[in-house]
């Protein structure tokens, strides 16, 4: 008995496929063939891999309760002579961690024989679809500090592992971030106190989970420093706090809505800055509005010292009468 050739193996999200093994089976007449797959996690980073309950083929299940490390499948041939024998599985598997895919145990049993070897499953990269997006422009005057916010979300299919959700901030000419320990950074984002500049931060997430739900909102100061102001950027890769994409590696199938445009909207000195609503106060040199009509009320006195003056005529007339 042998294994003749083993076809492709590979490793998608949640699913284990071993492809074309060919086995030289080396005994006639009514066979069973039995296959017993075991995870070998020892160097799997992130949540050990393990396979899952799965119906697809009635002939294999896991060794325990799922979730497990060991499937075995059994199968009956007929063997004649000068006859290979072909076989494929998949089974689906947890979702893999940051890094790799672990290695798999192969064992393969004829009646008392048997025979095994390690495969090593090519992994589909896991699909991270980072989108950036920024909400309106900051607003304020020279001197003061404005606030934008900037969104990254995941629209993909997979999570982001271990810091690979790197954001570089990019302030528009004319601005200046506040010193890195002056602004609220989020618990779950952490920024490189070691590189960051007046006007260039990089920072990064640990995880980020797709989904709308999952997305990263966060408000980030400006302080305007002159009355002419360029642009900025938002721009988010899949690479670590250093820069390069981790080890496990992940595709972004639209890179192209990775970044986002920061703009500054310039209040001239002394005035209310755009979409700030200010009301004169008492004090000012001008009476305060409480909702009546100035003019009205005098017309209406008016009225009243005009039937006043009538009402005294009449009266005067009476009486000399």
């Amino acid at each position: 008995m042998g294994i003749k050739s083993v076809g492709d193996v590979v490793a998608t999200r949640d699913t284990l496929s071993v492809e074309d093994v060919v086995l030289d089976i080396g005994f006639l007449g009514t066979q069973q063939i039995r296959f017993r797959f075991d995870l070998v996690n020892g160097t799997q980073q992130g949540d050990p891999i393990n396979f899952l309950a799965d119906q697809t083929d009635p002939a294999c299940q896991t060794l325990g309760s799922a979730p497990a490390t060991t499937v075995e499948c059994a199968y009956t041939r007929q063997v004649v002579a000068g006859q290979v024998e072909q076989f494929s599985f998949q089974h689906r598997t947890s979702r893999p961690g940051p890094v790799g895919f672990p290695s798999v145990r192969m064992t393969v049993s004829v009646g008392e024989l048997s025979m095994g070897q390690t495969l090593r499953p090519a992994r589909v990269k896991p699909e991270a679809d980072l989108v950036v997006t920024v909400a309106g422009p900051a607003r304020g005057q020279v001197g003061e500090v404005a606030m934008f916010e900037w969104t990254l979300a995941n629209v993909g299919l997979d999570p982001v592992w271990e810091s690979a959700g790197l954001v570089k901030l990019t302030a528009p000419a004319g601005t200046e971030f506040p010193p890195l320990a002056q602004i609220a950074v989020p618990d779950d984002l952490t920024c490189n106190p070691r590189s960051a500049t007046k006007t260039a931060i990089s920072c990064w997430f640990l995880v980020v989970e797709p989904g709308a739900a999952d997305a990263r909102r966060v408000s980030w100061p400006l302080k305007i420093v002159s009355s002419r102001v360029g642009e900025g950027s938002v721009v988010a890769q899949l690479a670590n706090m250093t820069g390069v994409q981790p080890e496990g590696d992940f595709a972004d199938p639209t890179p192209g809505n990775n970044n986002a445009v920061v703009r500054v909207v310039v209040a001239p000195s002394g005035q209310p800055n755009p979409g700030d609503s200010v009301s004169p106060s008492p004090g000012d040199g001008q009476l305060a509005n409480t909702g009546t009509n100035t003019f009205l009320v005098i017309g209406i006195g008016l009225v009243v010292v005009l039937l006043g003056a009538v009402l005294v005529a009449a009266t005067r007339r009476r009486m000399a009468a």
